[in-house]
């Protein structure tokens, strides 16, 4: 009976370890929304692709997104910063409307909000030597 019990437990075990279990994905949040748009844009591609080029892959060009791109909090503002492996050094700073997505660039010398399009036709565009 012990034996028929054991056989019976094992048998048992192996079911369900067996079993798959269903998997709960994470919900995206708006934040990961965010931080996928500026990844995809070719802007953020090209500096990537040249630092990692640069560094021979040594070094990293990093996202990081936070909710606080104004006083009240209508936009995600997104840094593009170069990952040294000591300190971060930011490129580029994103801000993204909080309702409509509109992805602007943030001019830190001026102060002020500028379209992509407009940022692009600039003679300090990305900056890439």
């Amino acid at each position: 009976m012990k034996k028929l019990i054991l056989i019976v437990s094992i048998l048992l075990g192996c079911h369900a370890y067996g079993q798959k279990l269903p998997s709960k994905q994470p919900k995206e949040t708006k934040a990961d929304r965010i931080l996928d748009m500026i990844d995809n844009l070719p802007d953020f591609k090209k500096a990537d692709d040249w630092y990692t080029k640069k560094t021979k892959g040594k070094h990293l060009i990093t996202l990081l997104a936070n909710d606080k791109g104004n006083e009240d909090g209508h936009y995600y503002m997104v840094e593009v910063d170069e990952d040294n492996g000591t300190t971060y050094h930011t490129w580029y700073n994103f801000l993204i409307d909080n309702k409509t997505y509109k992805i602007e660039y943030m001019d830190i010398e001026s102060g002020k909000n500028i379209p992509l399009s407009v940022w692009r036709k600039r003679k300090d565009y990305l900056g890439l030597d």
